[in-house]
């Protein structure tokens, strides 16, 4: 009554603030009305938040009423209904009250399973407590009922009235076969018509250490057929995991990448040298074909024409001068007759496609020996001025005239090569001029 009458008066005085604003409203905007305007909603939402602390009390009060209730008829020895993970609703007596995890444990009263012998525990709202006089078994003929279990067995065992009992005599009870024992007449009528048992929809009949039970996507996991780990009606879930595949990345159900064969750069190396040495015999087949077309002949006679003067002829000096000049180290020197032959100016030696590049490799071989011999001559002038600065010291003297020693030889050595390619040069002219006139 007090908490009545305190939230009538909280909603009185909400009305009254409610309708000051609403005159305030209409005036003016001054600074003294926007300052009252402001004071009186702080008060009216004070006033809301009292209220809906005060619902929530009495909410609350009447929560906890409703559950000493319910632990009131749940007490240790009572019986309870509750339905079980195979569908049925089974009677079972309360072992021991609520405990600190506020769930109940109970145990079945007619276990006819293995996987009922042992206790539950479950929360209060999946338990209903029923009365001593709702317990009275049937005794009309053909009703099912469940038969004590024989000395020895803790099971117990699902029958049929076949004569009700009367004041002359007790009734007869027709024992169903083990392998039907967990099967009722209604469970026969369901699966002839190809339905199964009632639906498990409520999360909190599931195991209690499965945490994704409760709330909105445990019941949606439940209605979607969901039945939880170690559920069934044979206890199945724990022996029978759920079976997965991993799969590679990119592949979905269904599809194996096809396993590749892991390659060394062996085979690649073998391709690269086949194809190099098809490319040498290709230019070789060409610069053949090409002496060929210049002479007019072909195979070996094209060879002694283009030496004995055909349209090639000057291939003699150079080839000749060429060899010379490997032998010694470098090319030869150009002459005047091989200026002319390269020039076109030779009687017999015509133009010919191989002539401009003989002399232009000449050319540079020459180049690069002046270039050498000019460098040591550059490094020898170097090293006398070093050794001549440093002629009093005792560390950098002897050194600098050692580098002179040597850099002096290699410019000799240098320059009596120079002079003998030259030499070699001029024979070769010499022999490729007395071929040009034979």
């Amino acid at each position: 009554m007090a908490s009545e009458a305190l939230e009538a008066e909280l909603r009185q005085q909400l009305e009254e603030t409610r309708a000051a604003l609403a005159e305030l409203a209409d005036q003016d905007a001054s600074p003294e009305i926007i300052h009252l305007r402001r004071e009186l909603e702080a008060v009216a939402e004070d006033v809301e938040a009292a209220l809906l602390q005060l619902a929530k009390d009495i909410l609350l009060r009447r929560l906890d009423a409703a559950a000493a209730k319910t632990d009131a008829t749940l007490r240790p020895g009572n019986r309870a209904l509750f339905r079980h993970t195979d569908g049925r609703i089974h009677l079972g007596l309360v072992e021991s009250g609520a405990g600190a995890d506020g769930l109940i444990e109970v145990s079945f009263c007619h276990p006819c399973m293995p996987c009922q012998l042992q206790p539950l525990r479950l929360a209060a709202t999946c338990l209903t407590a029923v009365a001593p006089a709702a317990l009275a078994p049937p005794t009309a003929a053909g009703a099912s009922v469940l038969v004590a279990p024989q000395p020895g067995c803790r099971l117990w065992s699902r029958g049929r009235i076949e004569a009700g009992a009367s004041a002359s005599g007790p009734g007869a009870v027709l024992v169903r076969a083990a392998s039907s024992s967990d099967v009722t007449s209604d469970d026969s009528k369901e699966e002839g018509t190809g339905e199964g048992p009632v639906p498990v929809t409520n999360p909190l009949g599931l195991a209690s250490w499965e945490a994704h039970t409760r709330g909105v996507a445990g019941r949606l996991m439940v209605a979607m057929g969901y039945g939880g780990a170690g559920l069934g009606k044979q206890g199945q879930g724990q022996t029978q995991p759920l079976q997965t595949v991993v799969l590679t990345q990119g592949a979905g159900l269904g599809v194996a990448a096809p396993a590749r064969k892991r390659r060394s750069g062996r085979q690649a190396r073998r391709a690269k040298a086949a194809a190099a040495a098809a490319a040498r015999h290709e230019d070789a087949a060409a610069a053949r074909h090409q002496v060929e077309m210049e002479t007019g002949s072909v195979g070996l006679f094209a060879v002694l024409n283009s030496v004995l003067g055909g349209p090639a002829g000057d291939q003699v000096g150079g080839r000749g001068s060429d060899a010379q000049g490997r032998e010694h180290g470098s090319h030869p020197a150009p002459t005047e007759d091989g200026a002319r032959a390269r020039a076109g100016t030779s009687p017999s030696a015509g133009p010919g496609l191989h002539a401009g590049e003989a002399a232009r490799a000449r050319r540079r071989a020459q180049a690069a020996r002046l270039a050498a011999l000019d460098s040591a001559e550059a490094r020898v002038r170097g090293l006398e001025a070093a050794a001549a600065r440093n002629a009093r010291d005792p560390v950098m003297g002897p050194r600098a005239r050692a580098a002179l020693a040597e850099a002096r030889q290699k410019l000799d050595e240098g320059r009596v090569a120079a002079a003998r390619r030259s030499a070699s040069a001029a024979a070769a002219d010499s022999l490729h001029r007395d071929w040009a006139k034979f």
